[in-house]
Formats: structure tokens, C-alpha cells, sequence
């Protein structure tokens, strides 16, 4: 089981994309106060988001208020990746940030569930 409640960060140094990975054997959670940064950096020249991949064996499931950002560099740069996958993804409710600055690309967003399942009822 893997609880997350406070603050990763593995940005962008130097053209080298930060990389943050979450496996579970069980139970992956984000909580209220999770932030997960793989951000590109402030240098001069363009900084692309990096890679998140956050993966369970069984249930994923986060709390409101909880947060992603796989953003490039504020002087340009790609905006990053962010990979859940796990069988059941309960009632996702993260904030999600992989902007990029004009004339570049977004980042990308994939879900790699069984079920998903939406809402708070189950």
C-alpha cells in the first residue's frame, strides 16, 4: 500500500526530464495535500515536463485537492507525461497541470484501468 500525502518533486535539470514512479502492490492513494512536481525548469533555454507514472496492483484513488504537474519550462519546452494505471480507478478527482508554451506540444494523459468509477456513490 502506498499513501501520498505531501510533496514530490523531481523537475527538469539540464534537458534531463524528471521522472517520479509510484508502484503499489495493493492500494495507491493520493491524498488532500499530495503534490507530485515533474516539472520543466526556469533555465534560458526550453525545458520539457517530465514523466509520472503512478501505478496499482488492485485500487487507485485520490483525494480533492490533490495534484499532478508535468508542465515544460517557463521559457518553453513539451509538456510532460502522466501515466495511472491500475485495475480499479476510484472517482479520480486530482488537479492536473502538463500546459506548454505557445508553439509547444501538451503533455499527455493516459488511464489504464479495468473500471473506472465516477462519482462518490459505489
Amino acid at each position: 500500500m502506498v499513501n501520498q500525502n505531501g510533496f514530490i518533486q523531481a523537475d527538469s535539470v539540464k534537458n534531463h526530464n524528471g521522472v517520479i514512479e509510484l508502484v503499489a502492490s495493493d492500494q495507491l492513494t493520493l491524498g488532500a495535500d499530495s503534490q507530485i512536481a515533474a516539472k520543466g525548469d526556469n533555465s534560458p533555454a526550453a525545458s520539457a515536463g517530465g514523466d509520472v507514472t503512478l501505478k496499482s496492483e488492485n485500487n487507485f484513488s485520490d483525494a480533492a485537492g490533490s495534484q499532478i504537474d508535468v508542465s515544460g519550462g517557463s521559457h518553453g519546452g513539451n509538456g510532460g507525461r502522466v501515466e495511472i494505471s491500475a485495475p480499479n480507478i476510484l472517482s479520480p478527482q486530482f488537479g492536473y497541470q502538463r500546459g506548454a508554451q505557445s508553439g509547444w506540444k501538451k503533455g499527455v494523459f493516459s488511464l489504464d484501468p479495468l473500471d473506472i468509477v465516477l462519482g462518490t456513490n459505489q
